[in-house]
């Protein structure tokens, strides 16, 4: 009887081991695939063409000439999604309390829509669909500070 309930022991111990160890790895898995996913969705986009000068000084100056005809021929190959083009510029926002430097991303809002997906993480407010121009769209942080 002994010899049974030791095996039995041993057994149970293997099996919540096994069990535990594919627990581990698939939630460290979740967490890898969706770390990969916000930041290509939300941050990079799978692939970035800068100026060659841009990624050193970070300087909006460093534009990529003749923008449209790049965006037309990535366009036009079969194996690209979705082209959108962007300009990005550092600044400064200012309130009566504070004053904060920012990142400032340019964008075409009718191509950014499968790009980013910032119109999935609103909480608050629409995404540029009132019609203006120069309309603008801040994080929850930014606006707390403001």
């Amino acid at each position: 009887m002994a010899e049974y309930i030791r095996s039995l022991v041993v057994i149970s111990s293997i099996i919540i081991g096994v069990w535990a160890g594919v627990f581990i790895l698939s939630f460290a898995w979740g967490l890898y695939k969706n770390n990969i996913d916000e930041s290509v969705y939300k941050q990079l986009s799978h692939i970035q063409i800068h100026h060659p000068r841009f990624q050193d000084e970070n300087d909006s100056k460093f534009t990529i000439t003749n923008t449209n005809a790049v965006v037309n021929s990535l366009q036009a190959d079969d194996r690209i999604a979705s082209v959108s083009s962007r300009v990005i510029a550092t600044g400064m926002v200012q309130s009566p309390t504070t004053a904060s430097g920012v990142k400032i991303y340019g964008i075409n809002p009718a191509s950014e829509i499968t790009q980013m997906r910032l119109k999935e993480s609103l909480r608050e407010g629409t995404y540029f669909n009132s019609g203006k121009d120069n309309e603008i769209l801040i994080g929850e942080k930014l606006a707390e500070k403001t």
